[in-house]
């Protein structure tokens, strides 16, 4: 796209921004007004929005396009929160750091998959498609969430000791 090393920085920053105060904001709202469900399938459509803006400034090569979808992709990070309060409603707290270290070894694992095989794909598919392809991995995320977010209310619906929307 032909941007200096200060633009490519502001894609950091934005996405950074747009994470620091929505995942408080959102885990109290997802909490008490708001389900965890829709909470779950709506910030994976934030994210799939943000990846799918991306590609299309990728595309084009228009930076404010790509802007836009980072901040979109930094809205998305708090599908961490939410991912940790179902963790806590699912197991009991004895279970919980079991819980919590398998997740967290998934996520390395999948961060160094990514990291390895990122470049062979970049090589082989370019640019353009590179960035399209984590927007269908994210639509593929975004499926799943739909999934968690049913399999999450059946859940709490068979529980009786817990109280969430």
């Amino acid at each position: 796209m032909g941007i200096n090393d200060s633009q490519f920085n502001y894609y950091y920053s934005l996405k950074s921004l747009s994470s620091i105060i929505p995942p408080i904001l959102m885990a109290t709202l997802a909490h008490n007004r708001l389900s965890v469900k829709n909470f779950l399938i709506g910030l994976s459509l934030i994210c799939a929005i943000g990846q799918g803006l991306f590609a299309i400034g990728i595309s084009k090569a228009d930076q404010q396009f790509c802007l836009v979808g980072r901040f979109f992709i930094g809205l998305s990070d708090a599908l961490t929160v939410m991912q940790q309060t179902i963790m806590c409603l699912w197991f009991p707290s004895s279970q919980l750091p079991y819980a919590f270290g398998l997740m967290l070894f998934l996520v390395k694992a999948v961060r160094t998959t990514n990291d390895n095989f990122a470049p062979m794909f970049y090589n082989q598919i370019g640019l353009q498609s590179y960035f399209w392809l984590g927007f269908c991995i994210c639509l593929f995320s975004t499926f799943c969430s739909y999934i968690l977010a049913q399999l999450h209310e059946s859940v709490i619906s068979g529980s009786s000791s817990i109280e969430v929307k």
